[in-house]
């Protein structure tokens, strides 16, 4: 019984320039849905799929009504689910805040000591094959047909592919994989939670506690980034272009963004910076 990682750089908080350590992170080789984990159980205890599904209902359904109830649940050597809670707005003062301003943000899950060192004998790590790793100097530089390539390639055994597997499959780090991407008016908090391996509300919490800013607005603020870059160095790119290139469908919208977060519109940091 395996399990893969990788090593990535952690990110440079300080904003030192410097080289950062690695830390490792789970790689998951896919997701076990219900009816597939059920038909495990069954294999193994002969227990039957109809009874194991009506357990599992009622097993659901018996959680959520003691979690409501305000119960912490402990499933044996599993673990304890917690309800977490959040205030709506901001108050300095108990009186302030009633009821009705607090609501449920989400669940928390503890695993017990016994489930965790048992699980820590049965998994044996290996580094993934497909390491995305690699130093930029040792991975060959793919040009933007070999990469399509290789994707169309990997499209026709795969029904989907992530930017975790997109970064893997051609050897861009992840920052690079986003950054291809970044004209993809579509890309989501989500993509971006699924290229590190993190669910969207491990993802927000991190970038919120990091940045200061909403997954989105961080997103937001990226393709402005690149699009200040693209102003101020692509002499034969217009404004409009530019807007599309890092994933702006409206113009209007572009020009308010990027005077929100710049202080002056497209064309006149244009015009600024690219007579210096």
């Amino acid at each position: 019984m395996s399990a893969y990682y990788d090593l990535f750089e952690k990110p440079d908080v300080n904003k030192t320039g410097k080289q950062q350590p690695l830390y490792a992170r789970f790689i998951p080789k896919g997701t076990i849905e219900q009816k597939e984990f059920l038909n495990r159980v069954h294999l193994f205890t002969g227990i039957s799929r109809s009874l194991l599904e009506g357990a599992m209902a009622a097993f659901m359904d018996e959680l959520r009504d003691c979690l409501a109830d305000g119960w912490t649940v402990e499933l044996g050597e599993l673990g304890y689910f917690t309800p977490s809670l959040s205030c709506q707005r901001e108050v300095m003062e108990k009186k302030e805040l009633r009821a009705a301003s607090v609501r449920l943000r989400g669940l928390n899950f503890r695993v017990s000591k016994e489930f965790y060192k048992e699980l820590d004998k049965k998994m044996q790590l290996e580094r993934h094959p497909q390491s995305a790793s690699k130093s930029e100097s040792s991975v060959p530089l793919l040009s933007v047909e070999q990469r399509f390539r290789l994707l169309e390639e990997y499209l026709q055994q795969y029904p989907c592919i992530n930017r975790a597997q997109y970064a893997r499959l051609t050897g861009r780090s992840v920052k690079q994989a986003v950054t291809d991407n970044i004209s993809n008016s579509n890309l989501s908090v989500e993509d971006i939670a699924a290229a590190v391996n993190v669910s969207r509300t491990l993802f927000f919490s991190r970038i919120k506690s990091l940045t200061g800013t909403t997954p989105n607005e961080f997103l937001r603020s990226t393709r402005l980034r690149v699009a200040a870059e693209l102003l101020s160095k692509s002499n034969d790119l217009r404004v409009t272009e530019i807007c599309y290139m890092v994933g702006f469908t409206s113009t209007s919208y572009f020009a308010k963004c990027f005077h929100a977060q710049f202080g002056m519109l497209p064309t006149e940091f244009m015009e600024k910076y690219r007579r210096e």
